[in-house]
């Protein structure tokens, strides 16, 4: 992976991160526990993987 993937993959991790954030209202202990917790289910996924599935399991419990 040359660095302009690098830095799109790391942008997207940023742009899901600041959703999550704004999802518990810029708890990031929150956050970062809904990140663990995506890690315990899912241990070899990336960072951006787990954020992605943390923010779809939050819309799932708060519809």
């Amino acid at each position: 992976m040359d660095w302009q993937e690098k830095w799109k993959v790391r942008g997207w991790e940023d742009l899901l991160y600041q959703d999550l954030l704004r999802k518990v209202r810029f708890n990031g202990s929150i956050a970062d526990r809904l990140i663990d917790y995506e890690r315990k289910q899912e241990p070899q996924a990336s960072r951006l993987k787990l954020i992605q599935n943390a923010i779809e399991r939050w819309e799932r419990d708060n519809r």
